[in-house]
Parts: C-alpha cells; structure tokens; sequence
C-alpha cells in the first residue's frame, strides 16, 4: 500500500496513512475487496459473513 506525505518548502504538512480515505487508492483497495467477497459468495458458494 502507498502512503503519501504532502509537504511545503520542506516541512510535512499531513501524513496519509495508506488506507486513509484521503488517499487515492482507498476507493480501489475497497471495491478490490468487495468484488472479491461477491466472487467468493456467489461463484464459489462461500460463507462470507465473517470478512464483513
């Protein structure tokens, strides 16, 4: 995961820890899991109660 740090004139204004909402790839990791626990549900006939 990629965290980011948004700086000026070299002082660290925020720190973005990697699953923040902030960060860009936080929608992504979440609709990645997401569509993971549908395949694993209905292609697989899994019980996914325990990873929600």
């Amino acid at each position: 995961m990629h965290e980011r740090e948004l700086s000026l004139w070299g002082r660290r204004l925020v720190h973005l820890p990697p699953l923040c909402k902030l960060n860009p790839l936080y929608e992504q990791i979440i609709s990645l899991r997401f569509r993971a626990l549908y395949y694993l549900a209905d292609e697989c006939g899994e019980d996914v109660r325990c990873y929600c």
